[in-house]
C-alpha cells in the first residue's frame, strides 16, 4: 500500500483544535517529575478508584515497559492539574524475548489466523497502552465507569457545560497514534473497549479486531492498524478533525 501524505495544511476554522487548546496542555514526556505525575496518576485511577489487582510501589502504578515507552501527559491549562496520560510500548532491541502487555495477557483469545504476532518480524510492531483520565474529567455521562473515560458519540453541537472537556480520549489517542507513525514502526496493537472502538471508527480512526473480547479490566479485545492504513485515515478526515490531529501531533517533541 502506498504511503499516504502527512504534507496536508491544517483546517483553516480548527475550531476543535482551538477548543481543546483552549482547556488543555498536551506534552510529550521527558522529566523524572513528569514520569512520577504519570506513575502517581495512575495509582490513584486504576488503584485506587478502580481497585485493580497490579503492581504498585510508594503509591506509584508502574510496570517494566514504562523504560521502553514513550509517553504523553495531558494537563488542565489554568490549574496544570494532570488531566490524563497515555503510552506507547516500543520494544526493546536488546530484549528480544519481551513479549508485549497484549501478548501476554491475551494469549488465548488472540485470532491469529487473521494476524500473528509470533510470525510477526521483532521490532516491527508495538503497543498503545495505559491510558488514563482522571476522575475530575469523566463526569459526563456514562464516562464514570471507565479509567478511559468512554462515552458513545462524538456531537459536537452541544451546550459549553455538556462539551467543558472536549475529546479527551480521542486527543490521547491520536498523541500515542502520533508517536506510532513517527516510530516507522508497521503495525499497532491496542487493549481497548469495543465502546471507544466505536467511538474512534466515528472519527475516521478505523481499527482491526484480533481478539476475542474477554473481561480483563472491562471488556476489551486486542485491535491493531498498520502504519499505512493510520496514514490513510488521516488522510481522509474531514477538515475540523484533521486540523485536531495536526493540532495534537504539533503538540508533540519529534521523535529521535
Amino acid at each position: 500500500m502506498n504511503q499516504a501524505p502527512l504534507h496536508l495544511k491544517q483546517s483553516s476554522s480548527p475550531a476543535l483544535a482551538q477548543m481543546f487548546a483552549d482547556y488543555f496542555q498536551l506534552q510529550q514526556v521527558c522529566t523524572p517529575d513528569q514520569y512520577d505525575e504519570i506513575y502517581k496518576m495512575r495509582y490513584q485511577t486504576y488503584c485506587e478508584e478502580f481497585g485493580y489487582d497490579i503492581y504498585h510501589h510508594k503509591l506509584r502504578e508502574r510496570d517494566e515497559y514504562d523504560r521502553f515507552s514513550l509517553q504523553c501527559l495531558l494537563r488542565l491549562q489554568t490549574t496544570q492539574e494532570a488531566a490524563g496520560s497515555i503510552r506507547l510500548i516500543i520494544p526493546p532491541t536488546q530484549k528480544r524475548g519481551l513479549l508485549l502487555p497484549f501478548e501476554r495477557n491475551y494469549s488465548q483469545a488472540f485470532y491469529r489466523n487473521l494476524i500473528n504476532p509470533d510470525t510477526l518480524p521483532y521490532g516491527s510492531y508495538c503497543e498503545i497502552s495505559r491510558m488514563v483520565i482522571t476522575k475530575n474529567f469523566r463526569q459526563r455521562s456514562g464516562e464514570q465507569l471507565s479509567p478511559r473515560g468512554v462515552i458513545n458519540d462524538l456531537s459536537t453541537e452541544m451546550t459549553e457545560q455538556q462539551r467543558k472537556f472536549p475529546f479527551i480520549n480521542i486527543g490521547l489517542y491520536l498523541a500515542a497514534i502520533s508517536l506510532f507513525i513517527q516510530s516507522h514502526r508497521s503495525i499497532v496493537f491496542l487493549a481497548i473497549e469495543p465502546k471507544l472502538v466505536r467511538r474512534l471508527d466515528q472519527f475516521g480512526i478505523y481499527l482491526t479486531q484480533a481478539s476475542q473480547v474477554i473481561d480483563y479490566h472491562g471488556q476489551r479485545a486486542i485491535y491493531f492498524a498498520t502504519r499505512d492504513s493510520l496514514l490513510m485515515d488521516i488522510s481522509h478526515f474531514r477538515q475540523d478533525y484533521r486540523g485536531f490531529y495536526f493540532f495534537i501531533n504539533d503538540c508533540l517533541r519529534t521523535y529521535p
